[in-house]
């Protein structure tokens, strides 16, 4: 998929969020994913994995592991991070930081 349509997916899709590390507060557009995760929890039940992606260019800073993101009032913490070159964008996954 070229560039452009990678941002038109994230502009028709992203939300805005604020992104902290340490003392650091940003207000970006990141779009939320749900993903079902390797673990096998019982029989026809799996593990959903919530996470964000965020365009490289909106944040000042590399994300990393502890960071916060707040989504519409809800606290999310950063428990990995990966850089998804062929969106020019990070991938953060998170678990419930309340």
């Amino acid at each position: 998929m070229d560039a452009a349509a990678l941002a038109d997916i994230h502009s028709s899709f992203a939300q805005p969020v604020t992104w902290q590390q340490d003392s650091a507060s940003v207000s970006v557009t990141a779009v939320p994913f749900n993903a079902r995760g390797d673990d096998q929890i019982g029989v026809g039940m799996s593990v959903r994995q919530r996470g964000y992606e965020v365009q490289l260019a909106d944040l000042p800073f590399e994300p990393r592991y502890g960071d916060v993101i707040t989504d519409s009032g809800k606290l999310w913490r950063v428990i990995d991070v990966m850089e998804y070159e062929e969106a020019n964008a990070w991938r953060v996954q998170v678990e419930s930081a309340e």
